[in-house]
């Protein structure tokens, strides 16, 4: 039996390429940042105050991400806390990083230490600032992106 080098190697790229392509959009790929955006909203006087976006798992030590989309911008904080699942509880509330203001329109990250702290789950404070409303969306990781604005 005779090999023909030429289609057996070319074979083995397709192969590999098909390797990667499936790697690449596997849950296990994805799985790296909890970036799926979720929607959040705040109007004065009508929501608890103050306001906290539900818990998400924080995968790693990127910067949350948020972007303001309608109203006013977002005044935040973001918090980190540990969820124990053995007693099922968020324990070790802290603040993880300082306040910023997102204008409306501006894709947000913030420099948080959610993990370095010990914390395993992120959330939002959200004010409106003098304005009534804000709306947007946000997730607890995010993704290397040069358009977008680092706040501190």
């Amino acid at each position: 039996m005779r090999f023909n080098k030429t289609k057996l190697l070319s074979y083995g790229i397709v192969l590999s390429m098909t390797a990667v392509s499936m790697l690449s959009t596997s849950p296990l790929a994805s799985a790296a940042g909890n970036v799926t955006d979720e929607e959040y909203s705040y109007v004065k006087g009508l929501d608890k105050d103050p306001f906290y976006t539900r818990w998400r798992e924080k995968r790693n030590t990127s910067k949350v991400y948020c972007y303001p989309k309608k109203y006013a911008a977002t005044y935040t904080i973001v918090k980190g806390c540990y969820y124990d699942s053995y007693e099922k509880k968020h324990i070790n509330l802290r603040d993880c990083s300082s306040c910023v203001k997102i204008p409306v329109g501006v894709h947000g990250i913030i420099t948080n230490s959610v993990r370095e702290d010990g914390c395993n789950r992120a959330s939002l404070y959200i004010n409106s600032g003098k304005e009534q409303a804000t709306q947007g969306v946000w997730s607890p990781d995010s993704t290397a992106n040069s358009s977008y604005v680092v706040f501190k």
